[in-house]
């Protein structure tokens, strides 16, 4: 759904030359702030063109590791007992 703002209609992210990575980070695209997005879309642009297959392989990737740091940080809190 989110596609268009974020990826096809965002020439934010078609280069990672200086002055994309200040827009980047200064922009409210989208009325939000979130620039590791962009850039990880820009990065996945790099990589992959607008093929959706390498942008939501890098998605899944991170949603992965964040889960393995989720769980660790658990088992963390849960061994302090």
């Amino acid at each position: 759904m989110d596609d268009p703002a974020f990826i096809t209609e965002n020439p934010m992210i078609e280069s990672l030359d200086f002055d994309h990575l200040i827009q980047m980070f200064m922009s409210l695209h989208t009325a939000n702030w979130h620039p590791l997005t962009w850039l990880s879309h820009g990065m996945d642009y790099q990589l992959h063109g607008l093929d959706p297959r390498g942008h939501h392989l890098t998605s899944l990737i991170l949603h992965c590791i964040n889960a393995c740091l989720v769980l660790n940080l658990f088992n963390i809190i849960l061994s302090l007992k």
